[in-house]
């Protein structure tokens, strides 16, 4: 599996079929000074999702 990385600024690729479970489809955190979690419907991959915010450091 892949690690977690920076897409744009403060857009961060968090979850995909690569990054936490092979049925999730593109999952981003946005850091607008609040957290953002877009497309959030993950499912099976929540503790993954969580693993990788943790990894960036936010």
């Amino acid at each position: 599996m892949e690690r977690p990385f920076r897409v744009w600024k403060d857009v961060y690729a968090i979850g995909g079929s690569d990054l936490s479970h092979p049925a999730d489809c593109c999952v981003y955190l946005i850091d607008a000074g609040e957290l953002i979690l877009i497309d959030s419907g993950a499912g099976e991959s929540f503790n993954r999702l969580v693993d990788n915010i943790e990894a960036l450091g936010v």
